[in-house]
């Protein structure tokens, strides 16, 4: 039997290019036609300018992926085929075929390193879920401007503060020209004690220019964290799409990493533990959507005291309603959120950040939250009938309110005066 016979096939000398194509009943076109769009579509992801390259193509991807199943389809019959008919290795066809699933398997990882710098990934990489997914996430820029119905509950600033007058592009000059004067100096040995204190003020300079040009501006609203670098595009994260264990904090760095839809990379800002004890907040119940009313409770003041039982002391924050007054200590910030969410954390909490969060709340759910913080944290909760409280010195001075032994003692700034006074008016008269 001939070595034709016996593979099916053709020898080296007897298979010609015509009799692949014949074979390949159109496949090899396919193919041919599909290293044009990998090369295009290899060549936009791999450059600098990708994402602004990328939205100039509009019909990238979606091309591309109209293809993909005859594309695939044709190269696992090609490569099958000439495994079967042991096609010679030098067959052109063949050739043509390994490089475009080398350049395939080169261009999903190139995919998907693109992918995971604008939001969190998992599985193996597949090109025809990546790349729609790409697609849309650098089609659609974050609008800053609030959407209808979307309110702001926290506006971050960054730690070290530029004057919002100085655009990027004058920072960026500035730094530039600061890095030419250090190295101009640095070039010359013999510079004298003026000199190098002058070099010394500019290396105490550089470090905040490159932190200022690498911070932003942190938007917590009702719907999203927005992101907005000095330079660079804004981003947004949905609150509902972050897991437990999204929002990452580096305390030193004064970063919060926010894994969701999209991931944000806040920088250098000011109020970073802030921020993401915020975001914890309301992602979840009971506050996750209670900013959209855009109104927050008023008939309440939460203000810093300090509550002496005998000759204990323990300071933290009082919480004045028309009904009585409650005291959560101070440090039990991680207990009063878990309280609230039931979900553990390891952020830095403030009760009084949760506190001024649950503003959000109707007054009764505002209410019963503060019932279920002091439970967890060991405070007190004292009725307007059991507690009294006398006139004397001005509230912003102190806050004087008793119970038995027990006495509770804070003082309130401008900005609660009216509330404070307004709420001890409304307490049985004789307390």
């Amino acid at each position: 039997m001939s070595e034709r016979t016996r593979t099916g096939g053709a020898s080296r000398e007897g298979l010609s290019e015509e009799d692949v194509h014949r074979r390949l009943e159109g496949r090899a076109e396919i193919l041919k036609a599909a290293r044009a769009r990998y090369s295009t579509l290899a060549s936009v992801l791999g450059a600098r300018s990708w994402k602004r390259q990328l939205r100039a193509r509009p019909e990238l991807v979606p091309e591309w992926l109209r293809h993909a199943p005859d594309v695939t389809e044709a190269l696992e019959r090609t490569l099958r085929r000439a495994e079967l008919e042991a096609w010679p290795e030098d067959t052109p066809v063949l050739v043509s075929a390994r490089e475009l699933a080398e350049r395939g398997s080169r261009l999903s990882a190139l995919a998907r390193r693109r992918l995971a710098s604008l939001a969190p990934v998992s599985g193996a990489p597949s090109l025809e879920a990546d790349l729609p997914r790409l697609d849309a996430l650098v089609r659609h820029p974050a609008p800053l401007a609030l959407a209808p119905g979307e309110v702001l509950v926290f506006d971050g600033q960054q730690k070290w503060q530029a004057s919002p007058n100085i655009s990027p592009l004058v920072l960026l000059l500035l730094l530039t020209s600061v890095w030419l004067l250090v190295f101009a100096m640095l070039a010359d040995a013999l510079f004298d004690a003026g000199g190098a204190a002058l070099l010394l003020m500019l290396l105490t300079v550089v470090p905040w220019l490159v932190v200022a040009m690498r911070s932003g501006r942190a938007m917590l609203t009702s719907e999203r964290l927005v992101w907005k670098p000095m330079l660079g595009e804004p981003v947004a994260v949905p609150l509902a799409s972050i897991p437990t264990g999204g929002i990452h904090l580096d305390p030193r760095l004064l970063n919060v990493r926010v894994d969701g839809a999209r991931r944000a990379e806040v920088r250098h800002l000011q109020d970073a533990p802030q921020l993401a004890v915020l975001l914890e907040l309301h992602r979840q119940a009971p506050l996750r959507g209670a900013a959209r009313a855009g109104v927050r409770l008023g008939d309440v003041a939460i203000y810093p005291a300090v509550l002496r039982e005998g000759t204990e002391r323990r300071p933290g924050q009082a919480v004045l309603r028309p009904d009585g007054v409650a005291f959560l200590p101070e440090g039990c910030g991680a207990a009063a959120l878990q309280a609230l969410t039931g979900t553990a954390t390891a952020l830095p909490v403030e009760v009084e950040w949760v506190l001024e969060q649950l503003r959000w709340l109707p007054d009764t759910e505002f209410d019963a939250c503060v019932a279920r913080m002091v439970e967890a944290t060991g405070g007190q909760r004292w009725s307007a009938w059991d507690a009294s409280y006398r006139e004397g010195a001005p509230v912003w001075q102190e806050v004087r309110i008793t119970r038995g032994d027990a006495v509770l003692t804070g003082g309130v700034d401008w900005s609660r005066q009216a509330a404070t006074e307004r709420l001890l008016r409304s307490w049985p008269r004789g307390a």
